[in-house]
């Protein structure tokens, strides 16, 4: 018998003519078999002996109370996709209600991919796994996929900047969410004539507007680079005063600041070219009188007044006196 099944045994008094013919009935393990007016009842596993008593005689039977066995197990999934970190719980159904030994047994067939404790599964890296219920001799199983956390978003620290030639500026970029599976960014520039990029690195090259792109799986976030002249803060001259008489020249040299401003370019302009010319710092006296110089590199600009002299004889006749003497 199996528990929870009944049998009724039938018991035969002789001679049938007897004068009492009541029978009386025992069971020898209540706790595995109840006997009532013949009507034997399987309560759990075991044996016992079912006695049936009539006046001083006894007939016996002997039962057996036998497991149910488990014919079936199902899962309410037969595969599943997971991201790492996440979680799913199967649910082992396991046929018969009332079989015996109804204990759900649950394995892996590789723990780096996927664990299992009662049911909820853990993902744990990339990869596939067979998750297996097993009661009695029943098994089912559950096909477990971990795949990517993919990126849904990509942010700079800066949305734009203005660098000048030589100067670099780091971009960080956040990768969104934060568990997703590859994080690598990947940088890109438009132009690398105007700016370069390694690993967030800006680097400027020349005066222009390059794009400075974040790549994190699909996605990507940018940045304007605008590369600006650097400007000229000073210029100064070797000279700032200087004689010469009508003929001749002197050179002023110009030394423009910063020494890395785009631009050095110099221009001389003379107050008064009838006194004095200018080309490319070379002044050349023409007449008595006095200019200015002017050397301008950007809005930035330099002068030297320049006073020529009248040659001491030119213009005094043989035996003249000269004025203030000699």
């Amino acid at each position: 018998m199996k528990v929870g099944e009944t049998m009724t045994l039938s018991a035969t008094v002789n001679p049938s003519n007897a004068s009492d013919k009541t029978v009386t009935w025992y069971s020898s393990d209540a706790s595995v078999a109840t006997v009532e007016d013949g009507k034997v009842t399987a309560i759990k596993i075991g044996t016992a002996t079912i006695k049936a008593k009539a006046g001083d005689k006894t007939a016996t039977c002997s039962i057996t109370i036998v497991p149910t066995e488990v014919f079936s197990i199902t899962l309410d999934k037969s595969s599943a996709s997971l991201k790492v970190g996440e979680t799913v719980t199967l649910i082992a159904t396991v046929r018969p209600e009332d079989a015996t030994d109804k204990t759900v047994t649950w394995t892996t067939s590789d723990a780096t991919v996927a664990t299992v404790s009662n049911g909820v599964v853990t993902a744990k890296k990339l990869g596939t796994a067979t998750i297996t219920a097993k009661a009695g001799e029943k098994t089912a199983t559950c096909s477990i996929t971990v795949i990517p956390t993919p990126v849904t978003s990509v942010t700079l620290s800066n949305t734009s900047a203005s660098l000048k030639v030589g100067e670099t500026v780091t971009l960080s970029a956040t990768v969104n969410p934060s568990d997703v599976t590859d994080k690598t960014v990947t940088w890109t520039t438009s132009d690398a004539t105007v700016a370069t990029v390694s690993n967030g690195v800006v680097t400027a090259k020349k005066l222009g507007t390059a794009t400075i792109t974040a790549k994190a799986g699909d996605k990507t976030a940018t940045c304007s680079i605008t590369v600006i002249p650097t400007p000229v803060t000073s210029v100064t001259l070797n000279k700032t005063t200087a004689s010469l008489k009508v003929g001749e020249t002197v050179t002023l040299s110009a030394t423009v600041n910063p020494s890395d401003a785009t631009d050095k370019t110099v221009t001389w302009t003379t107050s008064d070219a009838t006194v004095a010319t200018v080309s490319n710092g070379v002044v050349t006296a023409k007449k008595m009188g006095t200019v200015t110089i002017t050397a301008q590199a950007g809005d930035k600009t330099a002068s030297c007044t320049v006073k020529v002299l009248s040659d001491a004889l030119e213009g005094w006749g043989e035996g003249e006196p000269i004025e203030g003497g000699i």
